[in-house]
Formats: structure tokens, sequence, C-alpha cells
């Protein structure tokens, strides 16, 4: 299962998806709850239902595919129907959002080892996410297709590689600073200066820009806190260091960081502040 929680909006927005109505809605339903074997035999039954081409079957089509996608155990069988099925969408109506969004997931499908034997295709990946950046310029899509764009060029772990992919982001963000996926961009490009490129001063900062974004709401603020101070530190930042040290100890209650992060603060010369007492008055359960 690849990040479904941002990938089930888009895939509603692509499909143009009735609630209610329509041949597909138990599908549609079954999806809501995750239940991907019950979502794939729905829209299966609304596809043999539905004209060729047109918007029944464009939605039962979609939803087919990112069912069989999502399915698991990873089957070959459900991934390459569901590639199969993604470029039927692309070559019966492709200039619809229904294709957009098939162009993502057959990206996804070359970039990913999905199944054991399974091989990652780069090459056609990045093909799939350059037409899909092309043809719906208009799409938020495309944010999220220049995310993992570079993210295939980052999980070679090649430097001069990953320094291109990282470049490639940061031009990016340039000309969408505020784009809905940027936190996600900042943080890959954190990642990426962390490990290959050994720059821990600059992967702080870019861990800085990622907050300042908007972090995810599946975001640990303890964890990344702790991680960006402790790449500020390294990288010689110690007032960067401490501010999120102390961010941690004001922030986050309960948390296995926060007496750690007085020592670290107390290592680098600051006083830091008290602990949160979670049997204070008003405290958080």
């Amino acid at each position: 299962m690849r990040s479904t929680w941002f990938l089930m909006p888009l895939l509603l927005f692509c499909a143009a998806a009735a609630t209610a109505g329509t041949g597909a809605a138990a599908g549609w339903e079954a999806l809501g709850y995750m239940d991907f074997k019950d979502a794939r035999d729905a829209f299966e039954t609304a596809r043999g239902e539905a004209a060729p081409g047109s918007q029944a079957w464009r939605e039962a089509t979609l939803g087919l595919a990112f069912s069989l996608h999502q399915r698991q155990p990873d089957e070959r069988g459900d991934k390459e129907r569901a590639g199969q099925l993604f470029g039927e969408l692309t070559d019966a109506v492709p200039e619809t959002r229904a294709a957009a969004f098939a162009l993502l997931m057959l990206g996804r499908l070359a970039d990913l080892v999905d199944y054991v034997g399974d091989t990652p295709d780069h090459a056609a990946a990045r093909g799939y996410y350059n037409r899909l950046i092309e043809a719906f310029p208009e799409l938020p899509l495309i944010h999220l297709a220049a995310l993992y764009r570079a993210e295939a060029g980052i999980t070679t772990m090649q430097p001069a590689t990953v320094r291109d992919a990282v470049t490639e982001l940061r031009a990016w963000l340039d000309a969408y600073p505020d784009n809905p996926f940027a936190a996600h961009h900042w943080m890959l490009i954190g990642h990426a200066l962390r490990y290959p490129l050994e720059d821990p001063a600059a992967a702080a900062d870019a861990f800085v820009q990622a907050a300042r974004a908007g972090l995810p709401p599946n975001t640990k603020l303890d964890a990344f806190y702790w991680r960006l101070a402790n790449l500020a530190e390294q990288g010689g930042q110690a007032a960067l260091a401490m501010r999120y040290y102390t961010r941690i100890i004001q922030e986050v209650q309960r948390t296995p960081f926060a007496y750690e992060s007085q020592e670290r603060i107390r290592a680098l010369g600051g006083e830091p502040p008290d602990l949160i007492d979670p049997f204070a008055p008003g405290a958080e359960p």
C-alpha cells in the first residue's frame, strides 16, 4: 500500500466520482474503508455494465485499477492488470483527469518493487511523470509527479544523480513555492542532503523549510524536530539546534526525546526549559 492517505482524495478528484446513484458507488464506499477486495469486485461489475469510454466506464476502470494496485498481499497478476487498465485510460480518454491519474500510477508501477521478482524501471517512470507534467499543467497532480520523479533519482544513491534530483526539486520549488506538496519536496531534499550527500547543515535548513511549508498530518513532531536539531548540531548550527531541542520540550508531551533534548541544550552551552509535567492541571491526557 503506497501513500494511500493522500492518493485517495486525488483519485476521487480525477475520477469525478459520484458518491451515490452509480454502479460504482459500492466500490467507492469500500475504498473509503480501504477494503480493496470488495472495491475491486464492485468496480469490476460496474465496468462490465458501462459503455466503453463513458464517464461510468472511466470511473469504474480507474477505481478497479487503483484497487488492484493497492490490494495486499502484492501479487504480480494484480499489478500487471492494474497497469493494463491504467494504460487503457491513457489511450481511450487521454485528455481527462482519469488519464492524468493513470499516468501517475503507471509511473509508480514502473518506479517501485511491488512483488517478488519485480524490478524498477526508473527511466520509464520518469517518462510517465514527464508526460503528466507536460499534458496537465493545471492539475495538482503535477507536483506529486515532480516529487516522484526526483525520488526516482535519489533512490539510486549515486551522488551525481542525487545532486541532479535535488537541483531539479529546488527549481520546482522556485517555480511553485506554495504547491500543496511543498513540505514533501523539502523533506525529500533534506533526506537526500543527509544521505548520501552528507551535508548536515544544508539538510537541517531543508527540514526547516519543510516545517514552514506545513508538515504532513502524520508527521511525528518529536522525531522530526530531533532529526533536524541533530543535523543542525552536526553542521555547526548551535542556535538552530537549541531552538528545535527546545521545541521538543515545549511542544510535545510524553516524548522520550525531551530529557535528551535538555541534555543536548546543556552540552551546547544553553539552559533548557523545564519538562512538561504530564500530571499538571490542563495537561493533555
